[in-house]
This record gives structure tokens, C-alpha cells and sequence, in this order.
């Protein structure tokens, strides 16, 4: 091999080799055929389309690259697309900036928070986070298993409770799990022994996900989420809304934030932006949040961060999506509600539920789950390829694209 396997492709042995791909099929080299029900790990938003990189590249003819410190027309387009986008849906002003990928744009939204907050480092997330492997957002993500070998890190960081996971862990109501969550947060508040209060420093930021999406489909109800975020504020926290996986309506809206928009200071969005084909992150910052004004310029430098590759099929990717209607951002949802009715009445001892446009199927029993789990890829003349993960090893994860 010439493969050091240290990435994704080799984590269950040997892969699946894939050479071919059209609408949410993939192909491999013999031609069998694959339901990609995760949308290329979220970030396929709108199905395998050739044509993206065809109007793509229409945009490339004159100005393929530039040095990192040169302006272009591409990317102020694709700044003003986004603001305006964002700006519709929410009412709300930003500024945008952009980086290479999910993580990157993490770590670029810290940045953005730390130029006003020099010596603030305490970052609140929630339990079963997971903001990325790089040597920075590992710290933030919640399994050890992530951070075993990147380092002291910079943060402090914070954990706070999910009811949905403490739903899950204790056997019990998701009403009573949520008391308990808001209690041990008012006390995470109150109480300098566990470790928060008592500080003269603001706290840095809160980072959340609408949706733990590794930790098995687990939605943050709005009411909590906004019980969590008055909290943080008191303690001087801006408020950054990862949106990597939800964000290009996963969840039928545009942003899964939507509803509490008002009260987010940064977002970061990546996975949808250029369809999976290129890396990219934007950074949207609220004009309201005092950050904008405080960010000096070389804060943050990456050669590609603004590469008019992706520039050009992030612009492409916002026209096809302007070619779609309501009925075409709620279709994932209505497939998997018809397909779970289906699911729901077998004779397996599972969980089912669909949040808007993605969904999970938990099922009780290992052996059960593994065996499914070879069925749906490798039986029949078509595999099914949906997203597992070591935190919810039990889980089926569904989110298709708009296809």
C-alpha cells in the first residue's frame, strides 16, 4: 500500500471503491449500483450534478487563480449573495469571510470572537459536539478518542448537558431529562465549585450544533437552546452557530438557526456551499455583534482560502439552488417519512424519527444493527449507503439530498 490510513476511507477496513456517481447514486468500478442516503456525508446537497463544474468553469476562462492578497470579482459576488441570502431569511446584516473547510471555518469564527477577547480563552459547548479533528475543534468535539494526540489545546472548555442524550443514557422522558439539563445549567452558573463563575474574564464564545448530527441525529430544542444562550450572555459569550452540517436547508429552512437567529453572532457554513466538489467555509458575522470592526487585517492567512475555483462553483451552487422552490427543499423530509412508516412497523426492536429533512433509525441490538447494516449495502442489486458513527454505534443516520 502507499496509503497511510489515517483519514476516513479505511476506518472499517477495506472500502467501498466508487468511480461513478448521478443523482444520489453512486457507482462502483463493476457498475453495482449505491443509494448514497447521506449525500456524500452531507455535503451533496443537491444530488452528484455534472453540471455544476460545467457553469463553474464558464466563470473561470479569464481569472483561473490569484495571489491570496488580490481581490476578485468572484469572491465579492459570492460575499454579497450569501449576506443577501442570510439577510432575507433572517432580517439580519453580517459580513462575510471565508476558509478551507468545516474546521478551518471553525477556527476562523474563534479568531473573529478573540480579536475582542484577547485573553479570554473558556469556550462552552455541549455534550456530544463535534466541531471537526483539527488540532484546534478537537478540543471542542466531545470524544477523547478525537483528541488523544493533538495537544494541550488553547481553550477551556466547558461541557453542557443535552437533554436528548440524557434521555437516551438514563431511560427516561425527554421532558423530565430537559428539567434535569436546565437545573445542572443553572447551577454550572451559580456555583463556582463546578468550575465556571468567579472569573473576571468574559467567557469566550458558546459554540453549538442545532442538530448533533455525530452524535446520532440528536435536535437541541429551541427553548433550551435559547435558555442556554441567555445564560452565556450573561457571562459576556459571543455566540457561534455551527451550521456545517445543517446549514443549505438540511432542515427544509436555509439555516436550522432560523427561529433564534436573532440572538447569533457568527455562523459557519461549509459542507453545502460548493456541493461537496471543493472545500470551502464562509464565516457570516452580525453586524450587531461589535466583532466586525474589531478584526484586523492578516489575522488569519491560508493560501487557498480564497481560490476562485471554489468561488466559481460556490456561485453555481447558489444558482442552481435559486432554481428550486419550497416543495423541492421539503422532498427529503416527505420521502423519510414514507420510508420510515414502512421501517417503523418491523419486527425489530427500533427507534425511529425524522427531524424535517434528515432522520435515524436506533436499533436496540448489536448484532441486529450489524447485520442490517450488511444487508442494506451488500444484499440485492443495489446497496444502500447510509452514515454511522462511533458515538451512536447503534444508529442509522439518514440525510438525502434534495434529489
Amino acid at each position: 500500500m502507499t496509503l497511510i490510513k489515517s483519514d476516513f476511507v479505511y476506518r472499517t477496513g477495506k472500502p467501498l471503491v466508487v468511480s461513478a456517481a448521478q443523482g444520489s447514486s453512486l457507482y462502483s468500478p463493476d457498475r453495482r449500483r449505491y443509494i448514497d442516503m447521506q449525500a456524500a456525508s452531507g455535503a451533496c446537497v443537491f444530488g452528484y450534478r455534472h453540471d455544476l463544474l460545467t457553469r463553474a468553469m464558464e466563470g473561470l476562462s479569464v481569472l483561473p487563480t490569484k495571489p491570496q492578497f488580490c481581490e476578485s470579482p468572484n469572491r465579492l459576488r459570492l460575499a454579497e449573495r450569501l449576506q443577501l441570502l442570510i439577510q432575507g431569511f433572517t432580517g439580519r446584516a453580517g459580513r462575510l469571510a471565508f476558509d478551507l473547510g468545516g474546521a478551518q471555518g471553525i477556527e476562523h469564527a474563534l479568531k473573529i470572537v478573540s480579536a475582542t477577547k484577547i485573553a479570554s480563552n473558556t469556550v462552552l459547548v455541549f455534550e456530544g459536539g463535534y466541531h471537526g479533528r483539527s488540532l484546534a475543534t478537537a478540543h471542542l468535539s466531545c470524544s477523547p478518542r478525537y483528541r488523544t494526540t493533538s495537544g494541550a489545546g488553547e481553550f477551556n472548555v466547558i461541557r453542557l448537558p443535552v437533554p436528548g442524550l440524557r434521555s437516551q443514557a438514563l431511560g427516561i422522558p425527554l421532558s423530565e431529562a430537559t428539567l434535569q439539563c436546565k437545573a445542572d445549567v443553572e447551577a454550572l452558573f451559580s456555583d463556582e465549585r463546578l468550575g465556571l463563575v468567579g472569573s473576571s474574564l468574559p467567557l469566550h464564545s458558546l459554540v453549538f450544533e442545532p442538530i448533533l448530527n455525530v452524535a446520532g441525529m440528536i435536535p437541541l430544542a429551541e427553548d433550551y437552546i435559547r435558555f442556554v444562550i441567555e445564560k452565556a450572555r450573561t457571562l459576556g459569550a459571543h455566540i457561534i452557530a455551527d451550521e456545517i452540517f445543517t446549514g443549505f436547508h438540511k432542515t427544509q429552512r436555509f439555516l436550522a438557526t432560523e427561529p433564534y437567529f436573532e440572538e447569533i453572532d457568527v455562523v459557519v457554513l461549509s459542507k453545502g456551499l460548493t456541493n461537496g466538489l471543493a472545500p470551502l467555509a464562509a464565516i457570516w458575522t452580525a453586524e450587531t455583534s461589535g466583532l466586525c470592526e474589531q478584526v484586523r487585517a492578516g489575522t488569519h492567512s491560508s493560501t487557498y482560502i480564497n481560490n476562485e475555483i471554489a468561488m466559481a462553483i460556490a456561485l453555481a451552487t447558489l444558482d442552481v439552488r435559486d432554481e428550486l422552490g419550497p416543495a423541492d427543499f421539503r422532498r427529503p423530509g416527505a420521502a423519510l417519512e414514507e420510508l420510515f412508516k414502512e421501517i417503523g412497523g418491523a419486527d425489530v426492536d427500533m427507534d425511529v424519527a425524522v427531524y424535517q429533512n434528515v432522520g435515524r433509525i436506533r436499533v436496540a441490538d448489536s448484532a441486529v444493527f450489524s447485520r442490517i447494516g450488511s444487508l442494506l449495502r451488500d444484499a440485492g442489486d443495489c446497496g444502500v449507503l447510509t452514515a454511522t458513527t462511533g458515538l451512536a454505534p447503534n444508529t442509522f443516520i439518514f440525510h438525502p439530498a434534495l434529489t
